[in-house]
């Protein structure tokens, strides 16, 4: 199954960093400094888990041409350019782990609202 993160923010870096830390290619898509960051120093995790980890960082979501799963992990004043980006990928699924529910529309009208899953991301270390 091929998983894509949409966000290389805090909650999108812990998700793409476990998922490669246990072995899976997950592109994460980065934008700017933060993915130059990314690129030449990978991502580290601290707390319950301590580890640093390469993940392979897409600068160009036009680029990638399938994927299983996308979890969107971007902020909400992002969201509309950061789905456009991908939107020509036919996703099975798409989670939305952001910080605000209201998200889960966006999605649902772009990907279709039975492929759509909203959720609330709790992490404690």
């Amino acid at each position: 199954m091929k998983v894509i993160v949409l966000g290389a923010g805090g909650l999108g870096s812990i998700i793409a960093g476990h998922l490669s830390q246990a072995g899976e290619d997950v592109p994460l898509v980065a934008r700017g400094d933060r993915a130059k960051f990314l690129v030449k120093n990978g991502i580290t995790i601290t707390g319950l888990a301590d580890f640093n980890t390469p993940c392979t960082i897409s600068t160009e979501p036009k680029e990638i041409t399938h994927a299983d799963v996308l979890m969107v992990a971007v902020k909400t004043y992002h969201l509309e350019e950061a789905l456009a980006s991908v939107a020509h990928i036919k996703f099975s699924s798409v989670l939305s782990v952001q910080n605000e529910v209201q998200s889960y529309e966006s999605l649902a009208s772009v990907f279709g609202q039975s492929n759509t899953v909203g959720s609330s991301p709790v992490f404690s270390g």
